[in-house]
């Protein structure tokens, strides 16, 4: 499967559990998390209350990049199932931005 194909696989994900859950937070539209940022990043265990079955492991994390305190939703590589999600902030948003550009990715769950 291509790169592509699995971005949008796990878009899809993340709108199924949106459905699924009666979950959208405010101020993003559907439309956003259509077209939201599929990253693969390897958990790292220095984040408080992140899952340590997950540690070092690789998931993708889905945010819409250009929106500040959009959530982060991690979702497992192998399921496509939502296995966390970030609430964000300014700064967790900030921070995202700056991992996504150095495209070294170690982020909680």
């Amino acid at each position: 499967m291509e790169e592509n194909e699995i971005d949008t696989e796990v878009r899809n994900a993340v709108l199924d559990y949106m459905e699924q859950e009666d979950w959208n937070p405010e101020f993003y539209q559907v439309n956003e998390w259509e077209n939201a940022s599929v990253k693969k990043i390897t958990a790292d265990d220095s984040y408080k209350n992140s899952d340590k079955s997950y540690m070092g492991k690789e998931i993708f994390v889905v945010t819409i990049v250009d929106a500040l305190a959009a959530p982060l939703v991690f979702v497992d590589t192998d399921t496509l199932e939502v296995i966390g999600i970030m609430p964000g902030n300014n700064s967790s948003a900030l921070q995202l931005t700056s991992v996504l550009a150095e495209q070294s990715l170690v982020f909680p769950l």
